[in-house]
């Protein structure tokens, strides 16, 4: 029943590779909140040289409502609260030891300096649950095989909403993936008019409240309209028609998506891809992504998670993240409407060939 205080940092191999995630990335706290609940700790305290940024930031991110997903993985962590240097430091006081102090003997030691602290604290925490609804927005073009499954594309149609007079619009992240999937939408129907229908069946799904914990696609994976286990893949676009931090002014070959693929029961999402780009000739496929120690965020950050979790495979496509990522100022003058059309292209292509394979 104890409060555990975690300084910053992590220990390391002599690779380099930090002990508690075993890569080049740190272990992020949720990843051992739960040895710790189990070895009877009630709560963490985290110290972080970025306090007062961290501050600021959740000031600034105040006017945005949190939600509890009902339908994704429960919520088993910890109360975690990050405390100030002052406010350790008072803590501290029976210990006579600072902040510094314990520091100071971590970089030299480069061994733990745990000890248990004579004091009491308390916490009172106050959680008001309203109820809200949201839409998310589906569409279906029937296939000729019923008995050869469906395919889902997918994007999210929500954004950070206002605060006071700013509007954050989301150009980017996420309507640039909601026009994708529609204009994909409208592409193959105009296919069937002509009489070339897909061989699988294609839900296209618009999904709200991604920014919110991927309600709607939790949503959507919990009370799919098609049985789960007949859902042959995802295709999932997040973010389209911007160039980012990694590519802007340092690399000259911008014309690129970067991508994601989840694939291991053999489903054909990685050469429905691939085919698609040789066939368009347009776009280096950059898997920067694929990378362990950069997957996390990638899948678990976006819709096509709910349904990985069920063992559906998924690709991903985006352009990953520029500077007004998550700001005002990611508006519609900022995307290279050039690059937007190619990466649509790319992701027409490939659904068509995940549709037809």
């Amino acid at each position: 029943n104890k409060a555990v205080i975690i300084f910053p940092g992590q220990p390391k191999d002599s690779t380099g590779k930090y002990l508690l995630s075993g890569n080049n990335q740190p272990a992020a706290i949720a990843s051992f909140s739960n040895l710790l609940k189990q070895k009877g700790a009630a709560l963490i305290l985290v110290y972080d040289h970025k306090f007062e940024d961290n501050v600021e930031l959740q000031k600034k991110n105040a006017f945005q409502t949190v939600y509890k997903n009902m339908y994704g993985p429960a919520n088993t962590n910890l109360p975690t609260i990050s405390l100030s240097e002052g406010k350790l430091n008072e803590l501290f006081l029976p210990s006579h030891k600072t902040v510094q102090q314990i520091e100071e003997s971590l970089a030299q030691t480069q061994s733990p300096q745990s000890f248990e602290l004579p004091a009491t604290i308390s916490l009172q925490l106050q959680v008001n649950l309203v109820k809200e609804t949201a839409p998310n927005v589906i569409g279906v073009i029937p296939g000729t095989d019923t008995a050869a499954g469906i395919i889902i594309i997918s994007a999210h149609h929500d954004h950070l909403g206002k605060n006071g007079e700013n509007i954050y619009y989301g150009a980017v992240d996420n309507a640039s993936g909601t026009v994708a999937i529609m204009e994909i939408a409208t592409l193959l129907h105009k296919a069937v008019e002509k009489g070339l229908k897909p061989k699988r069946t294609m839900v296209f799904a618009s999904y709200t409240g991604e920014e919110k914990g991927l309600l709607g696609s939790f949503y959507f994976a919990a009370n799919p309209i098609y049985p789960i286990e007949k859902t042959w893949g995802v295709m999932n676009i997040d973010m389209m028609g911007r160039v980012d931090t990694f590519y802007s002014g340092r690399r000259p070959d911008s014309n690129y998506a970067y991508i994601l693929v989840k694939d291991s029961v053999n489903h054909g999402l990685r050469n429905a891809l691939f085919s698609a780009n040789e066939q368009l000739g347009q776009l280096k496929l950059d898997t920067y992504y694929e990378q362990p120690q950069f997957m996390q965020r990638r899948l678990t950050g976006s819709d096509q998670f709910p349904f990985y979790q069920k063992g559906v495979p998924f690709l991903r496509i985006d352009c990953g993240f520029s500077k007004d990522y998550h700001q005002l100022t990611d508006t519609p003058d900022k995307i290279n409407y050039e690059l937007l059309s190619k990466q649509v292209r790319l992701a027409f292509v490939t659904a068509w060939n995940i549709a037809n394979n």
